[in-house]
């Protein structure tokens, strides 16, 4: 497991805050007071897509904690050839980095070591068969690990 970014508390409610909508209310009923091994456990309970799909729509306080659970889940050897998830979490990295560059900035170092073990470990998850359903998964990574590293401040 790589070594994540440690935070001194759990997110709070105000922290899950995003745009009011029933996704946040949801993700704010199931995850508040939780920590990120309830979220990694749930990847491996109910629908893994769905459970990231969880963090779409959440404030970039609770995304930064609890998309750590993701990263958890994909590293554990229980989720070979788990290719939505992979290619999915890349996607969502991408677009939280781009929309919340300062928020985000104390898990970019991270998102950007990630990222190389994504890259590295491309075969565990089946998805080159999958190209023309995902697209160029190793190329996302390659670029959330170049803006990962911008935003921590890091050249590559």
């Amino acid at each position: 497991m790589l070594d994540e970014p440690i935070f001194e508390s759990l997110p709070s409610s105000e922290d899950f805050y995003y745009d009011g909508e029933p996704d946040e209310k949801w993700a704010r009923e199931h995850y508040l007071g939780k920590d990120i091994e309830f979220a990694r456990k749930r990847y491996h309970t109910y629908c893994s897509l769905s459970v990231l799909h969880d963090w779409s729509h959440v404030g970039a306080f609770a995304f930064r904690y609890y998309i750590l659970g993701a990263c958890r889940y994909l590293q554990d050897e229980k989720s070979r050839d788990d290719a939505d998830v992979y290619s999915a979490l890349a996607e969502l990295l991408l677009r939280k980095l781009v929309e919340h560059p300062q928020e985000l900035k104390i898990i970019s170092e991270y998102v950007a070591k990630f990222s190389q073990w994504a890259i590295e470990n491309y075969e565990k998850f089946g998805v080159s068969e999958y190209e023309d359903i995902y697209g160029d998964v190793k190329e996302k990574y390659r670029k959330l690990r170049e803006l990962a590293m911008k935003s921590s401040g890091r050249e590559i």
